[in-house]
């Protein structure tokens, strides 16, 4: 059986605080990332009864994604200038002292963001759900697998999201 979707993807990965200045010195500035897929696709689903009772269902679907933009937001900290102070190397501060130091004096700065358009790629879409019926109860698992790519330039990814969910029920 032929079966057509459509997939709107947004995420977002934001460390612009404060307390996260190490983690955006250790990225070069980078605080902030906003993903944006859109993408249409045609693929195939089977429905398979090996035995009464037995439902397996399969679906495939190759996704052309035609929005795929990335935006990202720099961000400067102070983190070079902490390393300067004596009280960043010092062996005569307990931990718990030092955490506070650097953490209560670490700060950020935004500079600006970026966009950046990473063109059309395929993706796809995969679904496997597994169903037995018996009387009036069921159970059933089901699992999703979505794959998306992006890229600028030299750089590239991708994300690989997947779930399980399973259940238990009654027919009333």
């Amino acid at each position: 059986m032929s079966d057509y979707g459509a997939m709107y993807f947004y995420g977002r990965i934001d460390y612009s605080s404060p307390s996260n200045g190490d983690l955006i010195y250790l990225m070069h500035g980078l605080g902030r990332v906003k993903l944006w897929q859109g993408s249409v696709g045609v693929g195939y689903a089977y429905n398979w009864v090996p035995f009464r009772g037995l439902l397996v269902n399969a679906m495939f679907m190759p996704m052309l994604t035609f929005v795929n933009k990335i935006k990202a937001y720099g961000y400067a900290t102070n983190v070079e200038e902490l390393m300067e102070d004596p009280t960043f190397w010092s062996d005569n501060i307990d931990n718990n002292k030092w955490d506070e130091w650097f953490y209560g004096n670490l700060r950020i700065t935004p500079m600006g963001d970026k966009t950046f358009n990473s063109g059309m790629k395929v993706n796809f879409d995969a679904r496997l759900s597994v169903t037995y019926n018996f009387g009036r109860y069921f159970v059933n698992a089901y699992g999703q697998f979505n794959n998306m790519r992006y890229s600028h330039q030299s750089s590239y990814g991708h994300l690989n999201d997947w779930f399980i969910n399973t259940s238990i029920g009654i027919r009333l």
